[in-house]
């Protein structure tokens, strides 16, 4: 074994690896075959015609493109009450395909004065 070396840093290597700071070889060569192979099937525009024609599917991987979660400060000026604004969130969250008891549960809701 090289000095230095250790065994995992030797199979990290093995992996594509170049160390702490660079690159995953293996991870960049995926990326662009799969960016040669976006291109050579279409491009955006048979993504389009694919998303026109299956539009379940396509929502299905677009949306596990979406963050998790979302930090924002966020200032309401409507005349509604607090539970009718957070029953408006759960309704969007429903329909977002989001399960509400898990959900609602998560919804740290904090009156402003």
């Amino acid at each position: 074994m090289p000095r230095g070396m250790s065994e995992n840093s030797l199979a990290n290597l093995a992996k594509g690896r170049v160390g702490r700071s660079g690159p995953n070889k293996a991870t960049a060569s995926v990326k662009q075959a799969l960016q040669e192979a976006f291109d050579e099937l279409g491009g955006v525009a048979a993504l389009v015609k694919w998303g026109k024609s299956d539009p379940g599917a396509f929502y299905g991987i677009w949306s596990k493109m979406l963050p998790a979660e979302i930090k924002a400060d966020v200032n309401v000026t409507d005349e509604r009450s607090p539970a009718e604004r957070l029953e408006a969130v759960v309704a969007l969250l429903r329909a977002a395909g989001k399960t509400t008891a898990e959900t609602a549960q998560d919804v740290d809701f904090k009156e402003q004065p």
